[in-house]
């Protein structure tokens, strides 16, 4: 959560820092697709870093339980992760422990 914040602040303060738009009509287009681009760019962002969570739970489990956990829930289940994230728009987490393999945590288009 606290990574989404600061990823919506530095992106609030990168835009605006640009140049006054010399229309008082509001933003430009090229603003517009500016600050489209950087909010993509943080939700990308925040992808990684959750999934990146999610993985070091997983490790973290598996080597305290000797197993990997069945699901993402036993992840909040033994307190290694607060909450499950929410995965990026238009997609979620799919989690399937299988033997003799690290971590496979993938993304499936909804």
């Amino acid at each position: 959560m606290r990574c989404c914040i600061v990823i919506a602040i530095v992106c609030l303060i990168t835009i605006g820092c640009g140049k006054p738009s010399s229309s008082s009509g509001g933003v430009s287009p090229e603003q517009e697709n500016q600050m489209i681009s950087r909010l993509q760019d943080a939700h990308q962002l925040k992808g990684k870093a959750d999934t990146g969570a999610i993985e070091n739970a997983i490790r973290n489990f598996a080597q305290a339980e000797g197993r990997f956990p069945s699901s993402l829930e036993d992840l909040v289940a033994k307190q290694l992760l607060e909450k499950i994230p929410d995965p990026p728009a238009g997609m979620k987490f799919v989690y399937q422990p299988i033997p003799n393999v690290s971590v496979l945590l993938t993304f499936a288009i909804l």
